[in-house]
Formats: structure tokens, sequence, C-alpha cells
């Protein structure tokens, strides 16, 4: 038994390489931004780096959707609402962004992840086994709606209109949240 090579076996196959226990693979975010009834637009600049080719997030404002939601400054851009954005021009990739009136999903890797993914040719994809979810609640923490969907969705209790709004607003706010918060 001396002559025995030790393998290790794999914990996931990544692209064409293999991830074992030994890899330290960075997370990868994907991002769910909801637009808020009281915030003018989601809350950062993106910008296309000519450089190297890519898009990236530029900045987020303090307390927006975007800040809520998980994205920060120099997260680089893979994927928006499931459509691959690297070989795009930036004004595809904005289309993309407000193609949905409601929401955009980012899937992004921060500096240290893209270097890590690069490095090693693996692709980055939102089916990783390392993907990290983070979403923007309905609004802002405290606000209004937030607080009178929970009241009654929780209780289950009839959904009435709260009068803060239109009510078929109301009715769609309501269901997203309990689709999106209740259920899991």
């Amino acid at each position: 038994m001396e002559n025995v090579t030790r393998l290790e076996t794999p914990l996931t196959r990544l692209g064409g390489h293999v991830q074992t226990e030994a890899d330290d693979a960075p997370e990868v975010k994907l991002c769910t931004i909801r637009k808020w009834l009281d915030y003018e637009g989601l809350g950062f600049n993106l910008k296309f780096d000519k450089s190297k080719n890519f898009e990236y997030i530029d900045s987020t404002d303090d307390g927006s959707p975007a800040d809520a939601g998980g994205l920060k400054a120099g997260d680089r851009v893979i994927e928006v609402n499931g459509q691959n954005v690297e070989q795009r021009s930036h004004s595809e990739v904005v289309n993309l962004i407000k193609a949905d009136k409601a929401r955009a999903v980012f899937l992004v890797v921060d500096q240290e992840a893209d270097r890590y993914y690069t490095s090693r040719n693996i692709p980055i994809t939102a089916n990783m086994e390392n993907v990290t979810r983070l979403e923007t609640p309905l609004t802002r923490l405290g606000g209004h709606v937030q607080t009178e969907v929970f009241q009654l969705l929780c209780r289950c209790q009839p959904v009435i209109c709260c009068g803060c709004m239109s009510f078929s607003t109301c009715i769609a706010v309501v269901h997203s949240f309990f689709v999106n918060v209740c259920l899991f």
C-alpha cells in the first residue's frame, strides 16, 4: 500500500475546472432589485470599462433599492434579467435593465471574485453552487405599504386596500409580497 496515491473527489465541476475542497471560491451574487413606489429609479450608476470590455456598477446611492438589494460599487455585471451581457453594448444592457418596469435581476461578482474566476477560466453563471441570492425589500424598511401588507398576509386576514395608492397597485404589491416573502 506504500505506492498508493490519494485522490480527492471533486465537489463540483464548474466549466472546465474541477473544484475541490481546497478551492475557496468567492461568492457570486444574484441581486433582485425592485423599484420602490416612493423612490425615483433603482439608485445606481452603470459604467462600461473600455479597457476591460465589461459593464460594472460605478456607484450606488445610500438607502436606494440597489443598495438594499446588495449591489456594490465595483461589482462586474455578468447577467441582467437572466441574459449574459458580457458581449453586449452599453445601450443594450441599459435596455435590458429597463425592460421590466418593476425590477431588474443582476448576476454580479466583486473584483476579487472576478480575478478568481477569470484566472481559472471558470464561466460565471447563476447555476453555480456558491451563488448568494439577495433581494430588495418591497419598500423601504418600516415603510407604510410593507407594514400593512405584512400585517394583512401574515395574520391571514382578508386583503383590503389601505388607501395609500391605487387599488390595483395595492393588490399587486400585496400579491408580490405574499409570493416572495410569506410562501418562502
